[in-house]
C-alpha cells in the first residue's frame, strides 16, 4: 500500500542519517527540520521495525542467529 511504502521510506531516511552519514540526532534532526526529540522518537521506531523486519526474513540483526536483541537488553 502506499502508506507502507511511504514509511518504508521515512524509515530509510531516518537509518540513512543516522547510519549512512553519521549524524547526531540533532544533526539529522536540522536536516529534516524537525525538533531532535523527533527524530529520536522517528529513528527508534524505525530501528525497532527494521529488526523485526530482519527477523521476520531469517535474518538477525545484532549479527547472530536467533532471536534479535536490544542492546540495551544485553548484559557481559
Amino acid at each position: 500500500s502506499r502508506a507502507f511504502q511511504r514509511r518504508n521510506e521515512e524509515d530509510g531516511e531516518a537509518l540513512r542519517l543516522a547510519a549512512g552519514d553519521g549524524l547526531d540526532p540533532g544533526g539529522a534532526a536540522g536536516v529534516l527540520g524537525c525538533p531532535g526529540a523527533a527524530f529520536g522518537v522517528r529513528l527508534h521506531g524505525a530501528r525497532r521495525r527494521f529488526a523485526k523486519h530482519l527477523e521476520a526474513t531469517g535474518h538477525s540483526p545484532n549479527g547472530r542467529p536467533g532471536r534479535a536483541s536490544d542492546p540495551a537488553e544485553e548484559t557481559s
